[in-house]
């Protein structure tokens, strides 16, 4: 298991370096990381800046706390020498779209992409860098996802993915819609295996407990809980390989699972899972 070096933002602070326990594994390099910047914001939640390396466009992906993602916007474009050109939301409610109004006063230009406002499958691009939306509803309607690979001749081709509240590390979020989530899921684990998964939420020790109490057997739970634990509370930045090998609800179709929860089906064996982990443990969105 090897650490990753992602930029991190503390707001007063010029970026620094955080090192970052994570499974990324079966790589030296990925070059998305390296235009990478992230910051927290209500303690849990996770915003993300993504820098075109030929044109400095950043892209942000959803707003949450305005006032702090505007200033690590202007700082970004005042170092980077960049304009701030797209903003794409993976939801069209709650903390992560919370004043997502006040970037209109400020940057009417700004290309706002709202969650679901662009047909699943569509592409964008923004000079090197291939922005696929992937419609994810479940948590709600619109949700969206954001698959994002480096098309650059010096890049490593590997995608990331911004997944909102959709899929968590360990779990996913809260969602009403059983047989909605599930297809989400099953959507974004299909991914490519070697994909890089940037979550909006920070959940990651709660949702892990939930997986040991119902696969307590399983050894890469209890290595990911392990690393949870001595990570702390950035958990994010894993690989979509290993994420399949712990997160119970990207296995539902499993024997061991439909035997457990006594399930003749994928979505019933889903469905009774999230009734079990909302009795254990309370994730809010």
């Amino acid at each position: 298991m090897m650490s990753r070096v992602l930029r991190w933002f503390t707001q007063g602070e010029s970026f620094r370096s955080v090192d970052l326990i994570s499974s990324v594994v079966g790589e030296n390099k990925h070059s998305l990381l390296d235009s990478l910047y992230i910051f927290k914001y209500y303690e849990k939640y996770y915003g993300y800046l993504l820098v075109d390396k030929g044109t400095k466009t950043i892209v942000a992906f959803d707003c949450g706390d305005y006032r702090t993602q505007r200033f690590n916007v202007e700082k970004l474009m005042r170092e980077m020498g960049g304009g701030f050109s797209y903003l794409m939301m993976t939801t069209d409610s709650g903390a992560r779209s919370k004043e997502l109004s006040e970037w209109g006063k400020v940057h009417p230009k700004l290309n706002v992409f709202k969650a679901g406002c662009k047909d699943d499958g569509h592409i964008e691009f923004v000079g090197d860098l291939c922005i696929y939306c992937m419609r994810t509803p479940g948590v709600s309607e619109m949700e969206t996802s954001y698959v994002v690979t480096e098309v650059s001749e010096n890049s490593t081709k590997t995608p990331i993915v911004f997944t909102g509240t959709t899929l968590l590390t360990g779990g996913c979020g809260n969602f009403v819609n059983p047989e909605q989530m599930m297809k989400s899921l099953m959507g974004l684990r299909n991914l490519p295996s070697e994909t890089l998964i940037f979550p909006g939420m920070e959940a990651a020790a709660q949702l892990l407990m939930f997986a040991k109490i119902i696969d307590s057997n399983n050894e890469f739970v209890n290595k990911k809980l392990d690393e949870v634990k001595l990570g702390g509370d950035k958990n994010i930045g894993q690989m979509l390989g290993i994420e399949r090998l712990y997160n119970p609800f990207l296995r539902c179709d499993q024997k061991y699972f439909k035997d457990l929860f006594e399930a003749q089906d994928n979505l019933t064996c889903f469905t009774k899972m999230k009734k079990m982990m909302d009795k254990l443990i309370k994730i809010e969105n």
